[in-house]
């Protein structure tokens, strides 16, 4: 897959992610997007040489909100993406919208991308939802991230 192909699958998986999100949520979503690159595993054995590369220079960018353009840049190669992306919005403000792209390490060319599933692969839209929901009532996305903000003044 090129990169302007890519690029499109990102934008439009973007736009289909916040729709998905808005219409369980109560907070509004911005369509400003900025994007945080994790990976599923630490375990490196079973990537080819190229891979065990690109993951470990994305590594530099762990824990940094990046650009459309930018994750397009670092996650593609020679026509090759992450077999899959799974993507889900962590926070969002009036302002920004922060959405975790959790990649597989292994990168497949456009023809081994499950269209079946998803309509922008390899971005596969997910919604997290806090454990008391029920599917009745709109939540607060930001949910995770004040949990994890008031577990960490906890201990400082």
């Amino acid at each position: 897959m090129g990169k302007e192909e890519f690029e499109y699958h990102l934008i439009e998986a973007s736009k289909f992610l916040k729709e998905f999100t808005s219409s369980m949520v109560k907070n509004s979503i911005s369509n400003n997007f900025l994007y945080k690159i994790a990976f599923t595993s630490e375990d490196n054995s079973y990537l080819n040489n190229d891979e065990k590369q690109k993951f470990k220079f994305i590594q530099k960018y762990k824990g940094v909100y990046l650009s459309q353009g930018e994750v397009v840049v670092l996650l593609s190669m020679n026509d090759l993406v992450p077999m899959y992306i799974n993507m889900s919005i962590i926070k969002s403000t009036k302002r920004k919208t922060y959405v975790e792209l959790l990649c597989s390490k292994r990168y497949v060319e456009k023809e081994e991308l499950n269209f079946k599933a998803d309509e922008f692969p390899p971005f596969h839209p997910l919604v997290p939802t806090p454990i008391f929901y029920e599917g009745k009532e709109k939540f607060d996305i930001n949910f995770k991230y004040h949990f994890l903000q008031k577990m960490f003044f906890k201990y400082f």
